[in-house]
């Protein structure tokens, strides 16, 4: 659980540094060479935010899990509690654009 928090919490990190880094490269693209960019560079900065993406999506992905996990074995140490919240399911599904996360359960 603790892992997976902190891989949570270097995935967004890293994804704030890289789109940190693609914002700086693409504005002095942007001032170097406007619309005639060599493709190159144009290249480099797509990937750079595809990482950005990528380090997004994993950080999210590892928080939601270690938050399942902490919610998980707290709830079962609870169980004289009624109303304990339990979480009956959790899926990912990728989109067109990203991801959809979901959870469902009594809460």
């Amino acid at each position: 659980m603790y892992a997976l928090a902190g891989v949570g919490a270097l995935g967004l990190g890293g994804a704030a540094f890289l789109n940190h880094w693609g914002r700086q490269d693409n504005s002095t693209l942007k001032l170097t060479c406007g619309t005639n960019c060599n493709p190159d560079s144009v290249h480099h900065i797509r990937m750079v935010y595809l990482a950005a993406d990528i380090a997004l999506g994993v950080g999210v992905v590892a928080l939601a899990a270690s938050a399942w996990l902490y919610v998980r074995s707290h709830g079962s140490a609870e169980k004289a509690s009624p109303r304990a919240p339990r979480i009956s399911g959790f899926d990912v599904q990728p989109t067109a654009t990203g991801a959809f996360a979901s959870v469902g359960g009594v809460f």
